[in-house]
């Protein structure tokens, strides 16, 4: 414990700044996303397939953006990204609902997602210069659980203000995040490289992902990883709403379990993982998302998806603080933030996933999914070995 306490310690305060603008955004991020449909219905009247285009083109914009956020972090600073990040998702927060128009909603979403894309890659590239091995999992733990306590809470507050259909929590919210993008500017610390006098531009750093072998076996890796993991918030939910009487609030407890106990153990696991290795970690993560979806497919009693959820807790917090891990190993000290955007590029797994998911459930049935998805995580292993091979061996 005591060990513990000293690596708290020795992290400076405006990473602890960062961190509380990290659960911050993350928590205006799942107050607005998981509940926006709702939102949409009840004040805007619009049709489903227009509530599609708006929910999925902040996603997609996410995912598309990221390249070229990680290469405005090596260009301008992270300190500029994320103010930036803050200052562009305060006014998409303030201004969402101010006029009553799909264009309109279409356009504050793509807001979002680009200020999400830039402090999603800003945010994983502060802070990590001249760290040693055992602080930057340290670190990363750290973040990991500021984003997943966002996680926790965003719902609850998301869910309570869908229901009483008071908008006057996004506003507050949007200045709360122009309020952090002041103290940012007054506190963190600009990572511009010296040594980077000529910055990449968008075609060197695609150029880079195209030589680059060990980050595109990353990149697949973390591609396998959201294309699976998308089906927690896509096909399991419908899965239960169907075949269960009270299938919404299993569901609800299962994403409670989820986003609680990985804000809750993430620093602690990294802790007692501490002396594990990267490929140790890395396949235990796996297989125990495979046994998840293997206890999903074949069991539909409430024990058995508690324990699935269980399973995918400590599977999350052991795979996602690694793969930043391994990102930080094979990213060239002034290409850091070009590196995370090119595996943030990764995160179209999201987009994809459900609707193969879909495809496959309405098709070959439930079972077929989520079996699926356990084969898929057991062959990532191989992908891990061999990059990690390759890290040692260079």
């Amino acid at each position: 414990m005591q060990a513990l306490v000293t690596k708290f310690k020795q992290v400076s305060t405006d990473y602890y700044l960062m961190l509380i603008a990290m659960f911050l955004m993350k928590t205006g991020q799942f107050m607005l996303l998981p509940f926006l449909a709702i939102f949409l219905i009840k004040t805007a009247h619009i049709s489903p397939s227009e509530i599609g285009l708006v929910i999925g083109s902040g996603a997609f914009v996410y995912g598309a953006f990221s390249l070229a956020a990680g290469v405005l972090t090596d260009r301008l600073g992270v300190k500029k990204v994320l103010i930036t990040a803050l200052l562009l998702g305060s006014i998409s927060l303030f201004f969402f609902f101010s006029i009553r128009n799909v264009a309109w909603y279409i356009a504050m979403n793509v807001l979002t997602g680009i200020s999400r894309s830039l402090f999603n890659v800003g945010g994983k590239s502060y802070g990590v210069e001249g760290l040693s091995f055992e602080m930057r999992r340290f670190c990363f733990s750290l973040r990991s659980m500021a984003t997943n306590s966002g996680a926790s809470v965003g719902p609850l507050f998301g869910a309570y203000f869908a229901i009483h259909s008071n908008l006057l929590v996004f506003p507050v919210i949007g200045m709360l995040y122009l309020a952090l993008g002041v103290l940012c500017l007054l506190i963190l610390k600009n990572c511009v490289k010296d040594m980077d006098k000529k910055p990449v531009t968008v075609g060197e750093a695609m150029g880079v992902l195209r030589k680059d072998t060990l980050l595109q076996l990353l990149m697949l890796i973390t591609f396998v990883y959201w294309l699976t993991y998308s089906q927690f918030d896509s096909t399991l939910p419908q899965y239960l709403a169907l075949s269960l009487h009270n299938g919404v609030h299993i569901y609800t407890a299962m994403f409670v379990v989820s986003a609680v106990g990985c804000a809750g153990l993430q620093v602690i696991t990294t802790h007692l993982t501490r002396n594990c290795s990267e490929g140790a970690l890395s396949y235990s993560g796996m297989v125990l998302f495979a046994i998840a979806y293997v206890l999903i497919a074949l069991f539909l009693q409430v024990p058995a998806l508690i324990i699935a959820s269980v399973f995918l807790v400590f599977a999350e917090i052991i795979v996602i603080p690694v793969n930043d891990l391994l990102t930080a190993k094979i990213a060239p000290e002034n290409r850091i933030g070009t590196y995370y955007g090119a595996i943030s590029l990764a995160t179209v797994g999201m987009g994809i996933g459900p609707m193969l998911g879909g495809y496959i459930y309405q098709h070959l049935g439930v079972k077929a999914v989520f079996l699926s998805c356990a084969v898929l995580c057991l062959m990532t292993i191989v992908l891990y070995k061999k990059l990690i091979d390759l890290i040692m061996a260079a």
